[in-house]
């Protein structure tokens, strides 16, 4: 597994700065202060945001709070009678019951 890049230190992000309002082309930029092009080029992209944390992973799809009352509402429903459904309307009738009183 691959670590995290070192941020470009506040002089560097200056000195890229300057050079970038000069017209210099990344490949001088990167030569300039010793760093790599993809690293100035990321820095280029969005300068405002560069050395913070990125979201990576995946989306997703349930929040807590809806994780929660869905929890919930499955408990719920097998507490309704302890039962099992013959049909899917029966269950579906259960979930809907018990979700009106959450």
């Amino acid at each position: 597994m691959m670590g995290l890049a070192s941020t470009l230190s506040s002089e560097k992000q200056v000195q890229l700065d300057i050079m970038i309002q000069l017209g210099f082309r990344t490949l001088q930029m990167s030569r300039r202060i010793n760093r790599s092009r993809c690293c100035v080029k990321n820095y280029f992209r969005d300068p405002m945001t560069h050395g913070s944390e990125k979201y990576t992973g995946r989306p997703r799809i349930l929040n807590y709070r809806d994780e929660r009352s869905v929890g919930l509402l499955a408990r719920a429903v097998h507490h309704h009678g302890k039962k099992k459904f013959q049909t899917v309307a029966e269950l579906k009738d259960a979930v809907t019951e018990e979700w009106d009183k959450i």
